[in-house]
């Protein structure tokens, strides 16, 4: 109970600090900071929150469900590229430690510095790389942007999948590495089971549970990089529709779609989830 009303408490908490930050502009007034008009600004907003169904857009158009269909872009995007990224990363887990379990720091050292390498430029690279094979050989492998033919989806996806994926396989190793060392695993080697079972059967699920309390970092942090994707190649989701009606209204309703879901998300699995099951595990 005492959880609950905690997470009750922060969600309010978070909920007031968006609508605080979504009437920032009205704070300066020139050169000048209008306390008084930012206040007034801020009432309005709550005011027009409360009446959330009723919100209008552009020449009073209806927010709602108009919304939803810039939302639905954005986040199947995000889901798609998160599902590749923890695909990618536990296959890439399973190869290095299968392959190089007696260099596994020295792997972990390569992809600590491959997550130093700035997003946009693993970016840049990727659409640079697309756009020569399409002048060497004449085959579009991805369209590298959307326009109002085309649609690009499967090159976003990528772009946003690939630092994540490093970071994942990074992490995935860690817990993999402490899990090899307990005694389950030196138990069913004694027995006789395949590194795969073992993998598979054992360590794949405890690292799993373990990995759900770090990916709120992932989760935020592929958010961040979303609004660059969405930005650079295109993409008719929810950054295309804040930049296109830069109104407070549509900046609340935008962020509160982005992070309440999540925030039930990992309230529920902290709060329902026994600790046995977030940390140890056979």
């Amino acid at each position: 109970m005492k959880k609950m009303t905690t997470a009750i408490i922060q969600l309010l908490l978070a909920i007031a600090g968006i609508l605080c930050l979504s009437s920032l502009p009205s704070l300066f007034k020139g050169m000048k900071v209008d306390i008084e008009g930012y206040f007034t600004s801020l009432l309005e907003l709550v005011g027009n929150v409360l009446n959330i169904a009723n919100i209008t857009y552009g020449q009073n158009r209806p927010l709602f469900p108009e919304v939803f269909r810039f939302y639905w872009e954005s986040l199947s995007l995000f889901m798609l590229a998160l599902l590749l990224s923890t695909v990618c990363a536990l296959v890439l887990t399973y190869i290095i430690v299968y392959f190089f379990r007696n260099h596994l720091k020295r792997m972990k050292f390569f992809l600590v510095l491959f997550e130093s390498i700035p997003d946009l430029f693993i970016i840049m690279c990727f659409q640079i790389f697309v756009v020569a094979l399409f002048q060497a050989t004449g085959i579009v492998v991805f369209n590298i942007a959307t326009t109002m033919h085309q649609k690009s989806m499967l090159m976003p996806i990528l772009c946003l999948s690939i630092p994540p994926t490093i970071m994942l396989t990074r992490i995935f190793l860690v817990q993999v590495e402490a899990e090899l060392s307990k005694d389950y695993v030196a138990y069913a080697r004694a027995k006789g089971l395949s590194f795969y079972h073992i993998f598979t059967r054992h360590i794949l699920g405890n690292v799993l549970f373990t990995m759900f309390h770090y990916s709120k970092t992932i989760v935020w942090f592929m958010f961040s990089n979303l609004l660059m994707i969405e930005y650079l190649f295109n993409v008719p989701g929810i950054v295309y529709f804040i930049f296109k009606y830069p109104f407070p209204e549509v900046f609340v309703v935008v962020l509160l779609l982005l992070y309440v879901p999540f925030f039930i998300l990992y309230k529920a699995y902290d709060i329902f989830v026994p600790s046995v099951m977030k940390g140890e595990g056979v």
